[in-house]
Order: C-alpha cells, then structure tokens, then sequence
C-alpha cells in the first residue's frame, strides 16, 4: 500500500479491516492516537506484545530507522509467508499419522462387522 501512496494511518485502518481481527481493529485506533502524538510506529507495537511479535516490532523498528519502511513491510511478509508455510508442514506431519490410524480403524470395524455375521452362520451350517 506503501508503493501506491497510501498513507499510514489509512494503511493500518485498511489492514486490521482484511485481518477480520477485532483485537487489531480496536487497536488501530490507540495506534492512530499513537502516531499523532509522534510515537513511533515500532515504540506502539513493542509496548503492546500481546497483539504484536516481537520480531514484527523489531522489523519494523529497523525499517523506521533505516526510512525505508516498504522493502521491510515486504520483508515481514515474506517472513511470516515461510513461518505460516513451516507450520502448515508441521501440523499437516502431525495430523497424517493420526488420520491413518482412524481409517485403521474404521477398515478394521466393517471387516470385523463383515466376518462375525459370516463366521457364526458357518459355526450353525456346521453343526
């Protein structure tokens, strides 16, 4: 939003709305409080570590610091791209095993349910 000249206080408003977060919403507006007074951007989100990382506080310090604030906002996404990709990894590793054992267990049910009915109606032909 940066390259298109958007500004900061409509680019925050405008990213809390597409995060659906209502804990960001309602901090966007101590944030735009925050700015007017002429805190920063990073001092705002480091004061508040249980909505922001403290790595996304970081980067953006950087990015204040270095006034370049567009490639760092690409660089954040771009890190927590890979942190989401390395964590679907996980989870999906973790579920495999689990969803194999059920499908076990459900193969085993109907092949119980099919040889019990068949074992005991040749148990009576037999006898």
């Amino acid at each position: 939003m940066f390259s298109c000249g958007v500004d900061i206080f409509a680019a925050t408003r405008l990213c809390a709305l597409a995060s659906g977060s209502p804990i960001l919403l309602h901090d966007v507006k101590n944030l735009r409080r925050s700015l007017q007074q002429g805190e920063s951007l990073a001092s705002h989100m480091q004061r508040r570590p249980d909505i922001y990382p403290g790595s996304f506080g970081q980067f953006v310090l950087a990015g204040e610091e270095a006034a370049r604030m567009e490639p760092m906002f690409r660089s954040i996404r771009e890190f927590y791209d890979g942190e989401v990709s390395h964590r679907l990894k996980a989870l999906t590793s973790m579920i495999e095993p689990m969803m194999m054992t059920v499908i076990a267990l459900i193969v085993g049910f109907i092949v119980v349910s099919l040889l019990l009915p068949l074992h005991s109606f040749i148990s009576q032909i037999g006898t």
